[in-house]
């Protein structure tokens, strides 16, 4: 059986520099996501 799921809300996107700089002083940066709606829309894609 094939299922779907719509999921509404926000994802942060954070950004951190490397090496502890300043953000307008940084020319690389580790992206990573989160927020409530995110992980409960993981949450449901992982166990269905």
């Amino acid at each position: 059986m094939n299922k779907r799921a719509v999921c509404f809300g926000g994802i942060m996107l954070r950004l951190n520099p490397k090496d502890h700089l300043r953000f307008v002083k940084a020319n690389d940066f580790e992206a990573s996501y989160a927020g409530g709606e995110a992980n409960a829309a993981g949450i449901l894609l992982c166990t269905g």
